[in-house]
């Protein structure tokens, strides 16, 4: 029959086709497993593979110096070396005195007066002038004015006489002289007694112009004077020719004296300011005369030269001179290499092995660190001297003092976190000359991601750094087509100044299959299907995991903001361990008493999951009351609003926590809350109570700071002056109070930076 000839072609034509299906997809499926394995998610294998990268650790070091010194018009300290940071300066004046000052008598001319010799009767041998001292004075030199006419001749002297007083003149009697300094041109000519210098008492005295050999008759000297309107006009002159003549006024020959007095000074009298670095402080005075103080503290004046100069000033214009007793201190800020070592799977280690040197007095050294960074140790020469007196290890620093700095080697280490890099790997089979592509979530932190391929697990094929500026970061690498089949591993680590996160995946490498098959080009075909739906589930999988986490970290800072009390106690005696209150005012216990009673009449609501835990909750006057038992301690929270189920999970833990940490203190338990030591913090670590504290902003640089981290620090600033605020809270942050993710994250970067510091 036709029909049934007809309908059994198709039969066969259909089992043909499903037979060619099914052994295609049987060839597909053999190739799979043959060339790939899993085309899934793979989990990397603990390579306990570590990278050791160098590290800069920034010191302070300070140093005190003292010592003594007498100076004149200024004061030079030798410092250890350039570069040093003056901070703090205590220093004593004594004996502060008038140094050089020049001193002008008469500086306006109007006529000369001439030493000169014609004949025996028209001569004049010498000129004087009087010279009135009213206190006790040093003259080291003065300058005349004038000239010679001629060549200067070694007969002409220049001194000081002794002055008559009833005749206005030079008594002849000389008190110092010596050969005039002069020449041809009209100009100021000084006459040197620096290595002698004339000490007179209050009296008058002449200044002379003599030559009373006159071997030389040619010699002509000009002496400048004023005879119109003198500056002091009650001084004599006089002229010698052979006899010295009755002094006259009105007229006075040029000069000025290069002086000091023995006049004493208070600094606050005259001014005395001294000038550091273009800093000006007021030198004050001391309880006796001449006698001063100058002091500041928590200065940073910098100084580039390994010399401290100060300057001393004042406003009558004269050089000083005084003693000086000092004590400074000072700092500088230096680098040494160091090492950061990143173990997948352990913590990391900072490290720094050098040696320090004291420099001056009271010498120590600074190291800052921040608050995330634990477990400080520090060695001397091999042995541990974390607990000893002279090391000091505060929040934030570390400080060696003095008497343990003796030119030891130090070797100072700390450990943080390894941090979580949100590796993704699409499979771990692949194929030679395939591109590989891993995503790499860091953590929102400025810093650096770096992406190795080592063939055999050890010989570095493709090394890759990029900088942080996304959430997920795409690394691609094309391996090579032939040759290097076999085991790779992949290295990625993540690096800041105070964070590191390190991760390494195992992947293999086969050759490809004979490209002339034409099966083969339809198997490759498959696989790019498989792969890239496989790539797709994977990326989906992994955005569900980043929302998941986003989610999770969205609920816990909503339950710290309904977070009303905390109260641990002892099960078995009913004492409280610790208690805090979040309401501004403290809680009333009977409330507290209150809710107790109110589990035990109404009976526990236990919370699912968590029975084994022995955890319940209740509402109790419109609030939301978790209970906590756990062993001997009983955890009581009390919340203005429905926590999240993370929450039961992080109460629940905290108990563990408490109960491990402190399990000798609970057994022996009889009241004394101060056995438990370090109790805050780690309620602070599960719970994270900084964030619903009250906020001061602190005077901490900001350059290292984002532009969003600027902008809530500016709100924060604008807060407290707008409203004369001494500290705020996280609220107030918040657009119109309603809560937003990004911003209760750059508040907590900035609690970790200590910009915002929390207020007990």
């Amino acid at each position: 029959m036709y029909v049934p000839r007809k309908l059994s072609d198709k039969c066969l034509f259909i089992a043909f086709f499903v037979l060619f299906c099914l052994n295609g997809i049987i060839s597909v499926a053999l190739l799979c497993k043959n060339n790939f394995g899993d085309c899934g998610i793979q989990i990397s294998q603990n390579s306990n593979q570590s990278v050791n990268l160098s590290h800069s650790f920034e010191f302070t070091e300070f140093t005190e110096a003292n010592g003594s010194k007498a100076c004149y018009n200024q004061i030079d300290i030798e410092l250890p070396d350039e570069d040093w940071n003056l901070t703090d300066l205590e220093m004593n004046f004594t004996d502060i005195k008038m140094g050089k000052e020049i001193k002008i008598i008469e500086e306006n001319d109007s006529d000369f007066g001439v030493i000169w010799y014609q004949n025996v009767i028209q001569k004049k041998l010498g000129l004087s002038v009087q010279l009135k001292i009213t206190i006790p004075t040093t003259i080291f030199g003065v300058y005349i004015y004038g000239r010679t006419y001629n060549e200067p001749s070694q007969d002409i002297s220049f001194g000081f006489q002794e002055y008559d007083d009833i005749n206005n003149k030079p008594t002849g009697t000389e008190i110092r002289s010596k050969i005039l300094n002069i020449s041809n041109t009209w100009n100021w000519y000084y006459q040197d007694f620096h290595s002698n210098p004339i000490t007179l008492s209050v009296g008058n005295y002449s200044l002379v112009m003599i030559n009373q050999n006159y071997s030389d008759k040619s010699a002509e000297y000009h002496w400048a004077i004023n005879d119109i309107n003198p500056k002091i006009s009650n001084l004599h002159t006089s002229e010698y020719d052979e006899t010295w003549s009755n002094g006259v006024t009105n007229q006075t020959f040029l000069y000025k004296l290069v002086q000091t007095t023995n006049e004493t000074y208070n600094p606050l009298d005259i001014n005395m300011t001294a000038n550091i670095n273009d800093n000006h402080f007021i030198v004050q005075n001391r309880t006796s005369m001449g006698s001063g103080k100058l002091s500041f503290k928590n200065r940073n004046i910098p100084y580039y030269t390994q010399n401290l100069h100060i300057s001393i000033l004042n406003n009558i214009s004269v050089e000083l001179k005084f003693n000086i007793s000092y004590r400074l201190r000072i700092n500088n800020k230096f680098s040494e290499a160091g090492s950061l070592l990143i173990r997948e799977g352990m913590v990391n280690t900072w490290r720094i092995i050098n040696p320090f040197h004291k420099v001056g007095e009271n010498y120590s050294i600074r190291l800052y660190f921040p608050n995330h960074w634990y477990n400080p140790s520090v060695f001397k020469d091999g042995q541990n001297k974390t607990d000893d007196e002279n090391i000091l290890i505060r929040d934030n620093f570390l400080l060696i003092l003095h008497n343990l700095i003796d030119d030891a080697q130090f070797n100072i280490s700390f450990n943080s976190d390894n941090k979580d890099l949100g590796i993704y790997v699409p499979k771990s089979k692949y194929l030679a000359g395939e591109e590989i592509t891993i995503s790499v979530n860091p953590p929102d932190m400025a810093g650096n991601v770096s992406f190795i391929m080592l063939y055999s697990e050890v010989f570095e094929e493709y090394m890759e750094e990029r900088e942080v500026i996304s959430d997920t970061i795409t690394f691609r690498y094309n391996l090579p087509k032939e040759g290097k089949d076999g085991n790779w591993l992949i290295q990625v680590y993540w690096v800041s100044d105070t964070d590191a996160g390190y991760q390494t995946y195992s992947i293999s490498v086969t050759l490809p299959p004979n490209p002339m098959i034409i099966v083969w080009s339809l198997v490759f075909v498959i696989i790019g299907i498989i792969a890239s739906f496989s790539t797709y589930v994977g990326i989906k999988r992994y955005r569900h995991i980043k929302i998941e986490r986003r989610k999770k970290q969205i609920n816990q800072y909503l339950d710290i903001l309904k977070l009303n009390y905390i109260m641990i106690s002892h099960k078995n005696s009913g004492l409280n361990i610790y208690e805090r209150s979040f309401m501004g005012d403290k809680i009333d216990p009977t409330l507290v008493s209150g809710y107790l009673n109110a589990f035990k009449i109404f009976g526990l609501e236990l919370a699912g999951s968590y029975q084994k835990t022995q955890t319940a909750k209740l509402e109790y006057q419109n609030l939301k009351i978790i209970m906590s038992d756990y062993k001997n301690i009983r955890t009581i929270v009390i919340l203005n609003g429905e926590p999240s189920k993370d929450f039961l999970d992080i109460t629940a833990s905290l108990s563990y926590e408490i109960e491990s940490t402190f399990e000798d203190e609970l057994e022996k338990f009889k009241g004394d809350r101060t056995r438990f030591k370090g109790l805050e913090e780690i309620i602070n670590s599960y719970l994270n109570i900084e964030f619903i504290l009250p906020l001061k902003i602190s005077a901490t640089s900001t350059t290292e700071l984002t532009n969003s981290q600027l902008w809530i620090l500016e709100k924060a600033q604008n807060i407290i002056k707008k409203n004369q605020l001494r500290f705020f809270f996280v609220s107030f942050l918040f657009p119109n109070q309603e809560f937003n993710y990004k911003i209760a994250e750059t508040i907590s970067q900035l609690i970790d930076k200590q910009i915002f510091i929390p207020s007990n």
